[in-house]
């Protein structure tokens, strides 16, 4: 899979799980990032593994970086458009 020439992909929002958590935080975060995806976003519902619960990444120099948010906070970011809050399992957008 690969972007058509000058394509570029915002966001990427992944509900990932601790059975998932390999697939997640390795192959697709490497595929993402070969992509040119612009911000991973990742979100364990359950809490089984990512602390906090919201994790997200922005691409910097064509690698992933992590991006501060506060325990049970929000993520905001331009390309996203929009405002990501963990409520209990869900995530409100």
């Amino acid at each position: 899979m690969s972007a058509p020439a000058g394509a570029s992909f915002a966001v990427v929002i992944e509900v990932t799980s601790k059975s998932s958590r390999l697939e997640d935080l390795g192959f697709k975060r490497a595929l993402y990032e070969m992509l040119g995806v612009q911000e991973y976003v990742l979100f364990d519902p359950l809490g089984e593994y990512l602390q906090p619960r919201l994790r997200a990444f922005e691409l910097v120099d064509g690698t992933f970086q992590p991006v501060a948010i506060p325990e049970g906070g929000d993520f905001a970011r331009v390309e996203l458009g929009c405002v990501l809050r963990p409520v209990g399992a869900a995530l409100r957008v």
